[in-house]
């Protein structure tokens, strides 16, 4: 069987990650594991003398331990795995979920899952006290974004978004076409070619324009192959990153 790993922190948005996780898991009839990440550095540093927590309504003081953030971490950790445990068992998806010290880079790097969907952190300097409201992210539109740049990969990651949106259902898919791709007319016309019924294509020209789409339709998942990280010195990733998008990588093809 399959393998969908879900690499999350205590600040990843699980609102929007779970719903795309179990998606995928379902269409892929895959398993589904989680993996949290504890963040050592937010505990090492409650240790510190100098450390304190401030309300963030009322912007009083309060005395903090490395225990006491420690203890909080692993609450979230013991709700974030209920909530994967309620939506695995309702859709009969096979899931597990494991805790470690590695970052989520690290995770997503050094997995060999087949597909992997990140759960950017908010930020690793949030208090602890609204660790809960940080993970919270304006809620996604019912749309499958695809990044189609003219390779090989393109192809496969936009087969496999077909068929998560026909699946659902409910899902448009979209796909935005890197301007960088499309060489010569001959080109254009073969990339719009494979546009089917119900697919949406929007041209972008830089990475700016694609920043400003991913702003603007905010989808529910956007699909990348792990090839076209690489071929674009991670410029895609840069962006998906820096909006917080629900994203999957997906591996090579075999």
């Amino acid at each position: 069987m399959s393998r969908i790993l879900l690499a999350i922190d205590a600040f990843s948005p699980l609102d929007q990650l779970l719903p795309a996780a179990i998606l995928l898991a379902s269409r892929q009839h895959a398993e589904l594991l989680a993996v949290f990440s504890q963040d050592n550095s937010l505990i090492r540093s409650a240790a510190l003398l100098c450390t304190q927590e401030i309300g963030a309504n009322s912007a009083i003081r309060y005395p903090v331990s490395s225990t006491s953030i420690e203890k909080r971490v692993q609450r979230i950790a013991d709700g974030m795995r209920q909530r994967l445990s309620t939506a695995a068992d309702r859709q009969q998806i096979p899931w597990g979920f494991q805790q470690c010290f590695s970052s989520i880079s690290q995770i997503t790097t050094e997995t060999d899952a087949e597909i992997v969907i990140p759960g950017w952190s908010v930020s690793p300097w949030v208090g602890p006290e609204s660790l809960h409201r940080t993970s919270r992210r304006t809620s996604t539109n019912p749309v499958i974004l695809v990044i189609d740049d003219g390779l090989p990969c393109s192809a496969h990651v936009i087969e496999v978004a077909r068929g998560l949106a026909g699946a659902s259902g409910k899902l448009q898919l979209i796909i935005l076409g890197l301007h960088a791709a499309f060489k010569s007319g001959s080109d254009r016309q073969r990339m719009s070619a494979h546009v089917r019924k119900g697919e949406i294509r929007i041209p972008v020209a830089s990475m700016g324009q694609l920043i400003r789409q991913l702003q603007l339709l905010c989808p529910t998942l956007t699909l990348v192959g792990r090839e076209q990280l690489a071929a674009t010195d991670n410029q895609i990733h840069k962006a998906l990153r820096s909006i917080k998008c629900p994203l999957a990588l997906l591996g090579r093809m075999h």
